[in-house]
């Protein structure tokens, strides 16, 4: 289980198999946060990310694939708010506002392709600018 330890700039990392890993995130999802990045496999970003979306904050960009992005989502609309712009997908952003309606504020229009899910329940902050009304998709 217990495979090595050593010490990277104060901080100290303990290495894991694998399966300690994944079972350690399915318990905790931010412990994810003091495995190593050879330890964040695919299998255990998925299972921290289904575990809590907010996760997300702590993967780098090589471990957020697709996959990781639209499971986070899934997981906690507002987690859309902690990716780039570049994992913005009409796909991610759907699953985002059926999660909570609310993250509809936080999509660009660029991603809003015809068909794109506008629940009744979401609520728009008003322009900028502008009144200080809030409006309702109704």
């Amino acid at each position: 289980m217990l495979n090595e330890e050593r010490d990277i700039s104060n901080k100290r990392f303990v290495e894991f198999s694998p399966e300690v890993c994944l079972a350690v995130v399915q318990q905790n999802s931010y412990a994810i946060m003091f495995f190593a990045n050879v330890q964040r496999t695919l299998g255990v970003c998925l299972a921290a990310v289904q575990g809590d979306g907010m996760v997300i904050e702590f993967l780098t960009d090589a471990q957020r694939t697709p996959e990781v992005c639209l499971a986070a989502v899934r997981n906690r609309g507002l987690a859309l708010r902690l990716l780039k712009e570049e994992q913005y997908t009409p796909e991610v952003c759907m699953e985002a506002v059926k999660n909570d309606p609310k993250v509809i504020r936080y999509v660009p229009n660029s991603v809003r392709v015809p068909g794109f899910i506008v629940s009744p329940r979401a609520v728009i902050p008003p322009p900028l600018g502008g009144r200080a009304r809030w409006r309702s998709w109704m």
